[in-house]
Formats: C-alpha cells, structure tokens, sequence
C-alpha cells in the first residue's frame, strides 16, 4: 500500500465532502449532481466508519485485551450496496403501510400476515429451526406493526385485540419487543398504549392489558417490585387505563380523587395493599400527564417516558458508545493502533463536517441517528486522544443542528418541538458534553451555554431547575428556618415564580406566612410590607413566550418533554464537581461572558467588559430587554450554584463570579430583578465563605458597593436583605474585620431598616447582636462609633414608628 501523507490525505476528504456539504453547482448535468452528491455520502459514511473502528482499538487496547483485533471496515462497493438497499426498502415499506391502513380497519393477524407475505419487503420466512411456524410468523407480524413508521394506530390495535389464536400469538410478541426491565410502572404503561391505539371492546382491552402485565412483571421480578404477581400487575394497569380515562376525559364530571384511586386499588396485590406513596404516585403521573393513544403515528408519540426509550435505545443513557454500524470483520496487523491517533487527527475536522452533512442530508430518524451516532463516535475519540478543539466543534455542530443556537426566539418553540431532528439533535449535544465535559474548552462550552440559555428564555429547562436557582439559598432563613417572602420584584412570567405561583391553591400566601414568623416577632413583628413601598411595575411578558395557537402549545409540551429526559439539572451543576479544573474554568468563563448586563444608559454591557447595544449582540435573535435581564439573572444564579457546589476550587469559580457581580451592582441607580438576584448570589456567598481567606477581600468589596446603592433600590429588597444580614453578623461578625465592611453594614442597616415592621424588627434584633456580642468593632475606631450610635437611633427610630 502506498503511503499517502497527511496533507494529501486532508485534501482528498476536503474534496470528496465539498458536494455534500454545498449546493450542487447549476453547470454541471443533473446526472454528475447525482453522482458527485453520492460519492460524498459515500466517503461520509466511510470516514465515520474508519472513526469506528479506531474507538473499537482504543477501547480493547486500553483494556489489554490484546493489539490484534477487529475492525467493522467495510468496502466502498458495500456501504453503496447497502444505501441503495435500505432505499428500496423503505420505499416498498411505504407502499405496504398505505395497504394496511386502506385496508385493517377489521383486521386480523392472519391477514397482515397475508398482506406482509405477499409484499416484497419480506424476502422469505426466519430460518430458525428452534422455534414453531406460528411463532416464526408471528413475530413476523409483530415487528412489522412494531417498526414500521406511518401504521394507522387504530388499526394496529384491532389486530392486537381479536381472539383468534394468531392474533393472541402476534399480541405476544408484539409485546415482547417493549424493554420493561427496571422501567417503572407509568413510564412502561405509557411507552406501550403510546404505540398504538387501545380499542373500545372491553374484551380487547382485557386481553392487550394482560399481555402487558405478563411482560412487565416477568421483567421486573428479578428487582423485587412493589407487585408481587402478573394478576396484580393487570389489575392496576387496567384500574390506570379507567384513571386516564376519568382524569382526561371531559365527559366526566366527577373527578377521581386520590383516595378513591387508592380505595379503589385495595388487596389487588394478591389479597394485599399496595404501597400509599407508590399508587399516589401513579394517580400524580396520570393526573399531570396524560397517556396519549392518538389514532396517527408521529410526534404524539413523544412524551417523557418516549424519551427516555429512545435515550437508552439510541446509546445516549447507560451505554453512549454503540457500534456506528455493524459490518464483516477482518483481522488487521497487530500495530495498526500505533497509527490511529495521527490518522484520526488527519480526518477528525473532515469526520465532523462529514457527519454534520449527513444530519443534514437525513430523511427520516434512523439516517438522522446514524449520523448523530458519528459524533459521540467523534467526540470519545477526540476524548480518548486529549483534543479539545475536536469535541468543541462537535458541540458547535450539535448545538446549530438543534436549532437552539443563533435561532430568532419568536418562533423557536414551534420550531424545536414540531422538528424531531433538532430535538434528536438537542440529545446529542448533552450526551457528548456529558462524556466529554473534561474537554471542552471555551469554544465547546459557550455553543453549550447557548443552547441552556435558549432553553431558558423560552421556558423549556425543567421547572424544578429554574426553581432551585431563583432561590435565595439554605443560608438565608429566620432563626426558625423558614424562607423569607417572596420579592415583588421578580416579574410574574420568569420561570422560578411562575413555578411558585402555579404549584398549588394558596401555596405562595401559605410560604409568605410562614415566614412571618420566627424572627419577624421577636419584637412584635408582623403584618405584610404590602402597600408600603408598593409593589415594582411588573416588565411585561416577552413576544415569544405569548403561545396562543394549539399547534404552538403542543410544541412547547413535545419540546420539554424532551429536555426533561436530560437530566439537565446534573449535567450543569452537580456534575460540574468532578470536570477537570481547566473545563471547569472554561465553563464559569463563558457562563460569566454569556450574560447580557444592561447599565444605566440602555446598552448592553457584557461582563467582559465590551458594551453592544442589545440590537447589535442579540442581531437576528430577538433579544428584548426583558428577556436580557432574563438571562443575565439566570447566569448570575448559574454561576452561583457552580461556585458554591465547587467549594474547593474557588480559585477558578469565584474570579468569574466576581467579575460578573460587580458588573451587575456596581453604579446602578434603579431596582430590578437583575439587581436582587446579584445581591442575593452576593450574601450566599459571604454566608458561605466568607471565612475563606482567598475570597474576603473581594466579597467585603461587594458588601461596601452594595451599602452605596441608592435607598430605593435596597428598599424594594429589604424583606430578605434583613434577614441576610442578620445571619451575616451572626455567623461571620468576626471575619467582618475592615472598618470599611462594618461602617458598610450599619449603612446597609439604616437604609433598609424603616421599611415595615417586619424588616425593622429583624434591624434592631441585628443591632442587639452587635451591641451585645460585637463591642470591639468599636474599641479602636471612633468614627464607626458615632456611625453605629447613628444607626441604632435610626433603627429604634423605625421600630418606633412602625409600631405608630
């Protein structure tokens, strides 16, 4: 074999990818389109392949299980073949699913037989000799109705349901190829009544639902379930199928109530009760989210237990690094590993643009999941061989095919949810940063960011995640542990609060009470600071949020549906503990870069330091005010939660965290969410650490700009500013050394302290604790003891006057 240099080899792919990754040239003959367009899917798929089986050397190297092993190469005259092959097939396939839903509407098992047996798409009967000719046949049937796309679900269901023998032996197996195993309970019933349609014979329903329970139960017994027979397991996925029914169906006026499900549920496992937590979580699930038996196939289909599936199926939970394909083998020469790490860096840039063209070039999800499969290959390799530049474009790749990045947002939820590639897409992406993240360096994490922050301002990531960054923290609580109210000045539409107000009757008034105990009456406190100051103009609800038509509504539920499936909450906080430091790095760089700071004069200031108008960074994109703030408030709690999950490496969170604080506070003459938020990351973060040394200086910086800001701002914040600042003195009153940081907590004090009642309780019981436990900040310096002298007289002064 010739030897080929690198640069030859660089030149070839860039010419043999060229057709495919551009429009044909108008000159040329429609035929040399065609070819020249072939060729380069061609040597696409033949590049991911080589990408192949370079990952399946390096594992079994890595693994001493020996230098000689076996690669899935396949010959170009193959891999042509096949494409040819798979497009017959399909186009046959077609044909056959117009057949039968022309024509099954009453079917049985014996004629889909007949009708798949007389098509071409089934070149002769399965060869196995182990297995009977009803059971051979049978399963037959049962993967055609299974696999191929565009079946009419009805019909699919009459099939399933009839009593005939055959029929009963195709509902077997069509059973049979739902994976059950470890899955719980509504997610599987959910994943099966989801494939087809259940009829409306009650005979029929019995029999589907007892081949459920068969399947379900012998898969889960080795894991020691809650059911403890097939019969139970039938009976409670019959009594889930009435629950849908009663729950989703407005014909029903008398709504099931969870204890009448639990009533109704009594001794079914085998003379027993079942577990209260565990049925009520089924009666939840249902309740939340309804099973969807739609008569058409397609995106209805897509729930969040369908995601789950299709996330294990395609590779991207548990086992992320399938086979890209699954050709002949050959034995190649036993040092053919040493050269695979300079062959892949030769065609690594040509690997990923190949497979981004093939995503592109994808008809239908299995040619859109092979080429999707082709990045995680890239992107373990690019891991596997420490090359960072090659998982960052992979991400970028990934990141633009799910039309999250660089996409207008007016619009953006329709698109991402109606188009089952970009959602496939989106998988992807948090697939290879989740085996990759060690490294991803700035490029791969701000294309990563992007798409959380799209995700974001259309209200798609989980509510529980929004939730858990809009909160004020652990720290900051009375001395009775409960939370302080919530702001006024979080607008009514952003995410966290919307969770809030919609999680249940009463439920904000009731966590407002609450906490107008414990601290709020050590003098006498209580009462609501409503009305006081009056609440903050609300900043209307941004253009793209304003869903109105059904077809944008079922977009929005198909689109997080898919991202619930993520588990995005551990991939971009919890996880972050264990990236290498200089991705970590990297990461808090580029969340701190991606926020959008509006200062006084209207313009956006980025925490670089470089100021764009909001017109000029956001061009294309619809990046409105609010939704600016928006964001820029979603980075700064973002990278608050990292820096306090990485506790042992502030050195690389913090300086980013900081920079992206002062840009927020410092100078700002007008409240606003922006504003509360950086001030409440401010205090958990002091509460925190401000005992570390290698923050101090820094954090009391933050704390004396923060007792510079105009009253009116720390006014619309001093219901949960008191009760930070008490604990602040309380726990660290001692690491509070500088006369610039005291002098700055007394001003903070008198600025805030004749709010209400409520916040001027909680400043004189801070002073008592200066006064009484504190007395040497005030030995040394007689300045500060006119300033606290000041400030008690303003505080008693406004405890007075509450009480007036």
């Amino acid at each position: 074999m010739d030897v080929i240099s690198s640069t030859d080899l660089q030149d070839i792919v860039h010419m043999e990818l060229q057709p495919l990754s551009s429009d044909p040239d108008e000159s040329n003959a429609a035929e040399d389109k065609v070819v020249s367009r072939a060729l380069s899917v061609i040597t696409a798929k033949i590049m991911l392949e080589v990408v192949d089986s370079i990952c399946i050397r390096y594992k079994m190297f890595s693994q001493g299980r020996g230098q000689k092993v076996e690669s899935s190469v396949s010959t170009v005259e193959e891999i042509t073949a096949k494409r040819r092959a798979r497009r017959v097939e399909k186009k046959k396939l077609r044909t056959v699913a117009e057949e039968f839903n022309a024509k099954m509407g009453k079917g049985t098992g014996e004629k889909v037989l007949k009708l798949v047996m007389e098509s071409p798409i089934v070149p002769s009967r399965m060869s196995e000799t182990n297995i009977s000719v009803e059971d051979r046949d049978g399963i037959t049937v049962a993967r055609f109705l299974r696999m191929t796309p565009d079946l009419d679900k009805s019909h699919i269901g009459v099939v399933l349901g009839e009593p005939d023998e055959f029929s009963t032996c195709v509902l077997s197996k069509y059973t049979e190829t739902f994976a059950f195993a470890n899955v719980s309970f509504t997610d599987a019933i959910r994943i099966y009544l989801e494939s087809f349609r259940l009829p409306g014979e009650a005979q029929k329903i019995s029999r589907i639902m007892s081949s459920f329970a068969d399947r379900y139960y012998r898969q889960n017994e080795p894991f020691g379930g809650p059911l403890s027979s097939a019969d139970a397991t039938y009976v409670l996925a019959y009594a889930v199928v009435m629950l849908n029914t009663d729950r989703h169906n407005d014909s029903v006026k008398k709504k099931m109530t969870v204890d009448d499900f639990v009533r109704n549920n009594r001794g079914i496992n085998d003379g027993k009760d079942l577990d209260r937590d565990f049925l009520e979580g089924i009666y939840r699930s249902i309740s939340e989210e309804e099973i969807k038996m739609s008569d058409e196939a397609g995106m209805e289909a897509l729930t969040r237990a369908h995601w789950r599936s299709l996330l294990l199926q395609f590779g991207a939970i548990d086992n992320p690094h399938r086979s890209f394909s699954d050709h002949k083998t050959t034995v190649l020469p036993e040092d053919t590993y040493l050269h695979d790490e300079d062959v892949f860096r030769i065609i690594c840039n040509g690997s990923i643009h190949a497979a981004f063209a093939l995503l592109d070039e994808a008809e239908d999800t299995t040619e859109a999941q092979s080429a999707l499969e082709g990045f995680t290959l890239i992107a373990k390799c690019a891991a596997s061989y420490r090359i960072p530049h090659a998982i960052d474009l992979v991400i970028i790749m990934l990141a633009s095919a799910s039309k999250l990045r660089n996409t207008p947002l007016k619009g953006s939820v329709r698109e991402f949810g109606a188009k089952i590639k970009a959602q496939m897409s989106a998988v992807s992406l948090f697939a290879v940063a989740r085996q990759s993240a060690d490294w991803m360096r700035s490029g791969g994490w701000q294309a990563f960011i992007d798409c959380v922050l799209s995700l974001h301002a259309l209200y798609l990531l989980p509510a529980q995640l929004e939730s858990d960054l809009g909160t004020y923290g652990d720290d900051i609580v009375d001395s009775e542990g409960n939370p302080p109210p919530l702001s006024k000045n979080i607008p009514s539409w952003w995410s966290a609060r919307r969770l809030k107000s919609s999680s249940g009757p009463g439920e904000e008034s009731a966590k407002t009470g609450k906490a107008s105990n414990g601290i709020w009456s050590l003098f006498g406190g209580g009462g609501s600071s409503a009305g006081t100051e009056g609440e903050l103009e609300d900043i209307a609800t941004p253009e793209h949020l304003l869903l109105k038509s059904p077809e944008e509504l079922k977009a929005r539920e198909l689109a997080r549906n898919c991202i619930l499936a993520l588990d995005v909450e551990e991939l971009i906080i919890n996880e972050t503990r264990f990236i290498r430091s200089d991705s970590l790095a990297c990461l808090c760089s580029a969340i701190s870069d991606s926020a959008p700071i509006a200062s006084g004069s209207k313009r956006l200031s980025w925490a670089s330091g470089s100021e764009k108008s909001y017109k000029e960074k956001g061009k294309g994109l619809g990046l409105d005010t609010a939704t600016g703030t928006s964001i820029a408030a979603f980075c700064i709690d973002w990278l608050c939660l990292v820096t306090l999950k990485n506790r042992d490496r502030l050195g690389l969170t913090w300086p980013h965290l900081f920079r992206l604080l002062m840009n927020s506070i410092h100078e700002r003459n007008e409240p606003g969410p922006l504003v509360e938020r950086a001030l409440a990351a401010v205090f958990r973060i002091c509460l925190r650490f401000l005992h570390r040394e290698e923050i101090r200086t820094e954090s009391l910086t933050l704390l004396e700009t923060i007792s510079k800001l105009d009253m009116s701002i720390l006014r619309k914040v001093a219901e949960w500013l008191s009760i930070a600042l008490y604990q602040l003195v309380k726990v660290h009153a001692v690491h509070l050394s500088s006369h610039a940081s005291r002098d700055s907590v007394l001003l903070i004090l008198e600025k805030t302290s004749s709010v209400d009642m409520r916040t001027s309780s909680v400043s004189l019981e801070t002073m008592y604790l200066i006064t009484a436990e504190n007395l040497n900040w005030f030995t040394d310096n007689e300045n500060l003891f006119h300033r606290m002298c000041t400030s008690l007289g303003t505080v008693s002064g406004s405890r007075f006057h509450s009480h007036s």
